[in-house]
């Protein structure tokens, strides 16, 4: 009698990275030609791209071809949760036998997976971001900065919690976290770290910190040091030695913040952060 030899398990495979696509297409008044607006999210971050096209009367093929484009610039091996309000991506997304063969051929050729987003549960940010760019209400950067940063914190009296964004260039980073401690202001410092670690040397980047002592260490830092526990200076030299390496410039905005899409989003960040922690303490 023999053995038969012991069968191995499958070994289960790892969810395919998921990357949500937004894809909004509107005419430009006065002229012959249309103007696409596109966004790309994976892990907390973005690309965004807005360019205008010749319009065509196959509406089909015009933009089939948009998201052709963008299937592109794409991750590999991932699905793509596609966003529009077009019906014609909401056919080409539901039914594989309705798309375009150059759009199958590049789908397969990169091992990618198209299908209709359904929720946007965790990246609503980007939704917000999609719509404002494709409605021209994203205001612009102030002359000669790359970057904005917005932070949002909020405490129970045991730790702080912090949501920030970072915008610019085309692209849109997001961070959420929690620190030992109510220290508000030292909370917004790890945030400020995050996006000095995050942003390519030699950037210049203005910062929107939400507590008053956070916007005043940027213009008199010697005075809110002094003010707070003596915890705050060892942080202000680690950031002064990143802002050293990467050669980076910051300056405070020459107005207050403007309640806008980025600092609601990193303050509803924050009461994020403070859910789940909550959440996780109950379970």
């Amino acid at each position: 009698m023999t053995n038969s030899a012991p069968t191995t398990a499958p070994t289960p495979q790892a969810p395919r990275p998921a990357q949500h696509l937004w894809l909004l297409v509107r005419n430009l008044p006065g002229t012959p030609g249309v103007e696409v607006t596109e966004v790309i999210a994976q892990g907390g971050a973005g690309r965004s791209f807005q360019y205008q096209l010749p319009s065509n009367p196959d509406r089909q093929a015009l933009l089939g071809g948009v998201l052709l484009q963008a299937v592109k610039r794409c991750t590999n091996n991932g699905v793509i949760a596609l966003h529009s309000p077009h019906a014609e991506y909401v056919r080409i997304a539901d039914r594989q036998g309705k798309r375009p063969p150059e759009l199958a051929s590049a789908l397969k050729r990169h091992n990618l997976t198209l299908t209709l987003a359904r929720r946007i549960n965790g990246v609503g940010l980007f939704a917000d971001y999609a719509e404002a760019l494709h409605e021209h209400r994203v205001p612009e950067l102030p002359p000669m900065i790359d970057f904005q940063l917005h932070t949002g914190c909020i405490t129970d009296g045991q730790e702080a919690y912090v949501g920030a964004v970072l915008v610019g260039h085309g692209r849109l980073h997001t961070w959420r976290n929690t620190s030992k401690g109510h220290d508000l202001t030292l909370s917004e410092l790890h945030a400020v770290r995050w996006a000095f670690t995050t942003l390519p040397a030699g950037s210049t980047v203005e910062i929107h910190n939400q507590t008053p002592d956070a916007r005043r260490l940027w213009t008199e830092p010697e005075a809110v040091l002094e003010e707070h526990a003596a915890g705050l200076k060892p942080y202000m030299i680690k950031l002064a030695q990143i802002i050293s390496s990467k050669q980076l410039r910051f300056q405070a905005p020459k107005s207050a913040a403007h309640p806008g899409l980025f600092r609601q989003h990193a303050r509803l960040m924050a009461g994020t952060q403070f859910a789940d922690a909550a959440r996780e303490r109950r379970a």
